[in-house]
């Protein structure tokens, strides 16, 4: 049994937690991922805090005249990090721009880290900002066509290739001694302070390591293009599947469901050993309120002998699945499922989330409100953080607040409007019985 010592979350997969630095211990040891995550996103914060402070008396010494060159480089020095955001996100671009360009289609630019600051949808690009803007991600995904391994290569090239050009421009227009020399126009000292922080963002892009971001550790830009070059054909079936699991979202959003399962139809007897597709295809049943054809497929999943995290999120969704069909047997069935499921990957807080939801269904409120809402927090995508938004909005008016109810129900209809719970929560707070009941009761 592996234990996350940050958090104190157990799970039986082996090798799931990995060693990390944690502060308030001093030293390595083994942790989940969302705890990996909170630490980079801990050491975000103190970065950016810092480096204020830094240009702060580097501005302090340039103006008192006591050390003006030195100043100006202590400022400067401090501004390169402190422009890192900006970089970051002309890095991200670069990559979404050469991804286009390689026939891919860009799903998703994330920048930073922690909770959303802003998200919005341009077309059909979903563009988010935490609250540490520290790094960031652009997902693409490749249809099925040749020359796949250059693509590929194109990809990763896009966003070094953006800094390393602003960087050159930068610096050819203006030199870095303008950085040391007060005397100069002031767009001159930013125009230099720029070209160098878009060469710092380069280097640390090309530097071959795996870091650690939302979707797990994944390769730098440089060890990227490595990987690119030596992994066999095979590596890039990886990229057509997320393409269609992608598309398959996509027209999930949309409501065009019958399109959703056509994709699934084609891919499942494609791959029909790949679990991912009838799991898919459950959830989309279940949308459609064919609950009982949903739970059928993912008790023939859960018979499988799958991976443990794959496994781990089967029963989640088969956990969900019966407490939306509702009556007590198939309640009582969903909490075993959830808590199998909590056990193999506690850490994931849409499990906590479905895990509080049938704790609200089973009239254990206050157990379920507190793991629902570290699901509202702690998740990122929109559907999940809703659904907690009404299992809360649910909880509050079973303790008698209506006005926290209404509250996380307007919340709900902000992130999802399409979220299949919102009659059913709108009924609850006005007193109205639903024909299928969400409670054990």
């Amino acid at each position: 049994m592996s234990r996350c010592e940050a958090c104190g979350v157990e799970t039986p997969i082996a090798d799931a937690f990995q060693l990390h630095r944690v502060a308030r211990y001093g030293a390595r040891v083994h942790c989940c991922p969302t705890c990996i995550q909170r630490e980079y996103e801990r050491h975000g914060r103190k970065g950016l805090v810092t480096w204020f402070f830094v240009g702060a008396f580097g501005l302090f010494v340039t103006l008192s005249q006591v050390g003006p060159n030195a100043g100006a480089m202590i400022l400067a020095t401090a501004m390169m990090f402190l422009l890192q955001p900006i970089t970051v996100i002309l890095h991200e671009l670069g990559h979404a721009v050469a991804g286009t360009l390689a026939g891919g289609t860009v799903r998703e630019i994330s920048i930073g880290s922690g909770r959303i600051a802003w998200q919005h949808m341009f077309g059909s690009v979903r563009f988010t900002l935490h609250r540490v803007p520290t790094h960031g991600f652009a997902t693409v995904t490749f249809p099925p066509r040749c020359w796949l391994r250059l693509r590929v290569i194109c990809l990763y090239a896009g966003g070094p290739l953006t800094n390393a050009s602003l960087g050159a421009i930068g610096l050819a227009l203006f030199p870095w001694t303008n950085i040391t020399a007060t005397n100069k126009a002031p767009f001159a000292w930013w125009g230099a302070v720029f070209a160098i922080a878009n060469l710092v963002s380069l280097g640390v892009a090309l530097w071959p390591r795996r870091v650690m971001s939302r979707s797990g550790r994944g390769p730098t830009d440089g060890l990227g293009v490595i990987d690119a070059l030596r992994a066999p054909r095979s590596t890039f079936d990886a990229y057509v599947q997320a393409h269609w699991s992608f598309e398959v979202e996509r027209l999930r959003h949309l409501g065009r469901l019958g399109e959703a399962i056509s994709i699934i139809d084609r891919e499942q007897a494609r791959l029909p050993q790949d679990p991912h597709w009838p799991h898919y295809r459950s959830i989309l049943l279940a949308m459609q309120g064919e609950y009982d054809g949903a739970v059928a497929i993912l008790d023939e999943l859960r018979s499988r002998d799958l991976q443990p995290l794959v496994r781990a999120y089967v029963l989640n969704s088969l956990a969900y699945t019966l407490l939306m069909a509702g009556g007590a047997d198939r309640l009582e069935r969903a909490d075993r499922m959830s808590v199998e499921a909590l056990a193999l990957a506690g850490w994931i807080e849409a499990f906590n989330g479905t895990r509080g939801a049938i704790c609200v269904a089973r009239g254990e409120i206050g157990v379920g409100l507190h793991l629902l809402h570290r699901a509202f927090v702690g998740c990122d995508a929109p559907d999940i953080r809703a659904l907690a938004a009404c299992w809360i909005a649910i909880g509050e008016r079973r303790v008698g607040h209506p006005a926290a109810a209404r509250r996380f129900l307007d919340a709900a209809r902000r992130l999802d409007p399409r979220c299949i719970l919102l009659d059913r929560v709108a009924r609850e707070i006005a007193g109205v019985p639903h024909e299928r009941s969400m409670a054990a009761s």
